[in-house]
Order: C-alpha cells, then structure tokens, then sequence
C-alpha cells in the first residue's frame, strides 16, 4: 500500500512542505518508509484517487487549480499529468459524479461549486459551469458572513453530490444530469453549527456531518435526494479546549464506529451507531500533536491515521475490532504541515 501526503507549502498559510509524499507502507501501524516529495503547485490541500485508481487528482488551497498526477503502482511513484483552472477562488474538496468523467469542486472563499471534465487519460479540463451559492448566513457573524462550501460527498448511487456550507449551516444536494448541475434540495442543520464534511452510512440511507463551529456531528435521513435532520450530537466531552474546532470524519466499514477530529482540542472523538443510525458519543481520545486536521482510516479498516498539521507528522491508531476503541498513538511519518492523506491499495 502507498499513502499520499499533502502539505500546505505557503507562507501565508504557515506552510513548510513542498508538494505531495509519497509513502510505502508495509504495515499501517509501523513507520512508513518514504518514497518521493513531488513539488507541486502551491498547497496541494485535498487528495482524492480516481476510481479507476490510475490518478491522484489534487485542489489547491488559496488557488484556483485541480491537478491530475499519474500513479506507479509498482513503485507509488507520481508525476504531474496536467492541471485546469476551476473557475473559483480556493476549492476546498472535490467529488466525482456517476459517469467519473467530471468533478464537482466546492470553493470555499468564492463561495461556488463548479463542474471539470475529466479527460480518458485522467487530466482535468477547465471549469465548464459555476454556480453561486446563495442564502441566508448563519448567526456567528464574523465566522459565518455569507456562503462558505466545504465539502463534497456523493450519496451511494453517484447520482447527487452533497455539499456542506458552512456559512449558511445547510448541506446542498446536486445532480448533475445531461451534463448540467443544478441544485435540487438543502436542508439545514442547527444554527451556528458550521457543517463542513460528511459521510454516508455504508448500509443505511443516512448522512453523518461534521460541523465545525459547534464541533458537533448532526444526522440526516436520506430519500431521494432529499436530506431530513434528525439529531445533533456533541463531539467533546464537557470541560473540552473552548474554541475549538472540528475538521474532519469518517465512518467504519460496518457503520458501527463513526469518529470526528477537534483542532484547538486536539482529540479524535468516537461514537457509537446503533442499528437505526443514531449515534452517541463515548469518549475523546488526545493526539500526541497538534492541528487535526485531516485523518483517514485505512483500507484495511483497522488502523486511523492523523495528520498533525502543526506537529509535521502523521499518527496511526489501531481500532479495536471489538468496540472500535482507539490504541496509544504512534509516530509512523515525519511531514511538513500535512493536511490531507490518500491511500492506494491496502484492503
């Protein structure tokens, strides 16, 4: 298995990398051996594999940019295979749509989501349609003043693309059909809440969201393209660091573990699901490090991996297979203000 690292690598982002790692990682829980630093355009902040699994597709934090890079699978090994403009002003996370030829990339400062075309050979085109989001801020004012996309997530038939706002404390749904998008619904999570990535259940038609302001984890019922709320949880225990914020989440593959990060906190939260969907938070576990914000868990299924933003190193935790309780964490990848983390192969 190879991991992808992305680290932020400008100043005004407190940037000390230079592009994309590249890992071997013979095992998920020891150290990873390095492979490569490909230096690439500024910020490579969010990483996604194609389906086909023969590209790494990266945004650009602060840019305006999505790059495709070809990928060795005999050795990890990447390289550039060409980059496009996305029409928007820092795409923050991007998701493919059901004929895995375009992307839907959320641009966070722009407040927009636009549609690339994906070339045969993997290479994105530019932009070909932009839209701006509109609605009613949140009430936290200098967090929330206006549109703020987040995220992007496909529902389990690649049909619509979810996408978190955190301005407007609402999760749109898109369809892109005939080669339009369009925004078909949005519902809304509780005020001030921030929504900012989600995760579907892999059994159930339910939606998890993180949100960031509150650091809380909300559900939604899903149908049809259509998103109905149903609970809010708490994502830290009481007596937490106050201000912080949440970042990212993931769910175990049999849907009975979710767990979310709290930057400023530090911790990885863990939650119970139980057979209806509905989730209870158990216990917050501390990082060795600092700055959250980004983790994954492998595809295995049995380690999750953090990358210490501020402590230039990834973390990995075994999961319990029992009760999905997380180990002591260990230090298996020193990095440069890593943020985002990609696996090829592994299961």
């Amino acid at each position: 298995m190879f991991a992808y690292v992305g680290c932020y690598s400008t100043p005004e982002r407190k940037g000390k990398g230079e592009g994309i790692s590249v890992f071997h990682v013979e095992d998920p829980g020891a150290p990873w051996e390095f492979v490569q630093c490909l230096k690439t355009y500024d910020n490579p902040s969010f990483l996604r594999i194609a389906p086909d699994k023969t590209t790494l597709l990266s945004v650009h934090g602060g840019r305006s940019a999505v790059s495709a890079y070809a990928m060795d699978w005999s050795n990890g090994r990447i390289a550039l295979l060409g980059q496009a403009d996305s029409k928007g002003n820092n795409p923050v996370d991007f998701g493919f749509t059901t004929d895995h030829r375009h992307i839907l990339a959320a641009h966070y400062v722009s407040g927009s989501v636009s549609i690339l075309p994906i070339s045969a050979g993997g290479i994105p085109g530019g932009a070909i349609q932009t839209i701006k989001i509109e609605g009613t801020p949140g009430p936290l004012g200098q967090d929330q003043p206006g549109p703020l996309p987040h995220g992007v997530t496909p529902d389990p038939t690649g049909r619509y693309l979810l996408v978190p706002d955190k301005g407007l404390d609402v999760v749109l749904v898109f369809l892109f059909e005939a080669g339009v998008l369009r925004e078909v619904s949005r519902a809304a999570t509780s005020p001030g809440a921030g929504p900012r990535h989600a995760v579907f259940h892999p059994k159930l038609p339910i939606l998890y969201v993180v949100c960031e302001l509150d650091c809380s984890v909300q559900v939604f019922d899903w149908k049809d393209g259509h998103l109905a709320h149903r609970q809010r949880e708490p994502g830290m225990m009481p007596g937490s660091a106050e201000g912080a914020l949440a970042a990212e989440i993931a769910i175990s593959a049999n849907g009975r573990w979710i767990y979310s990060s709290n930057r400023g906190d530090d911790s990885i939260a863990r939650f119970a699901v139980a057979h209806d969907g509905a989730i209870g938070l158990i216990e917050t576990t501390k990082l060795p490090g600092k700055e959250p914000r980004f983790f994954a868990i492998d595809p295995g299924g049995r380690h999750l991996h953090v990358a210490q933003q501020h402590s230039d190193s990834i973390v990995s935790f075994d999961i319990s297979p029992a009760d999905g309780a997380l180990s002591a964490p260990r230090v298996v990848a020193k990095v440069s203000t890593p943020v985002a983390i990609a696996f090829l192969g592994g299961g």
